[in-house]
């Protein structure tokens, strides 16, 4: 099954961007994340797209070279493959964070307004939102070529 929805030139810009950011040849990415060396080439020129699979392999590599805008590109290309899953992820992310915001909205009273263990939460909550925003269906949908955030975005 192939990544279908976000639109096929930010993936493959995205692809060339991730090998750029981390200063790779084709040929040391695809030992880095273990795909075959002729693929590299072939997404970068669009003529093929990475798997749910190996889109996930680079978002996982763009998250630890801190690229995160193309590490959602790439978690979005995984998901948009299982729809169904990204909702389920979503809801289930959003419950969490709220029972989480209303527990840290509880401590937070008994703490200092600069605690930094409390803005640390807080920060952990915002990405656990961010998360499920890009498992939101909406947004999936936005990654496609008639989507608004594509024609947004300019990389």
């Amino acid at each position: 099954m192939r990544a279908k929805h976000v639109c096929p030139r930010r993936l493959r810009d995205a692809v060339r961007r991730l090998r750029e950011r981390c200063d790779w040849t084709q040929q040391q990415m695809a030992d880095r994340l273990g795909f075959d060396r002729t693929l590299i080439p072939k997404w970068e020129a669009g003529k093929r797209r990475p798997t749910p699979e190996q889109c996930w392999a680079m978002a996982q590599a763009a998250a630890e070279h801190g690229a995160d805008d193309l590490r959602r590109v790439f978690f979005s290309a995984a998901l948009n493959a299982h729809p169904l899953l990204a909702a389920g992820l979503s809801l289930e992310l959003l419950s969490a964070a709220s029972d989480a915001i209303e527990g840290l909205l509880a401590i937070s009273k008994r703490l200092p307004p600069d605690d930094p263990d409390a803005w640390r939460a807080a920060r952990a909550l915002n990405q656990i939102f961010d998360l499920a925003q890009l498992l939101h269906p909406g947004y999936l949908a936005g990654l496609t070529p008639e989507g608004k955030q594509d024609a947004e975005v300019t990389n």
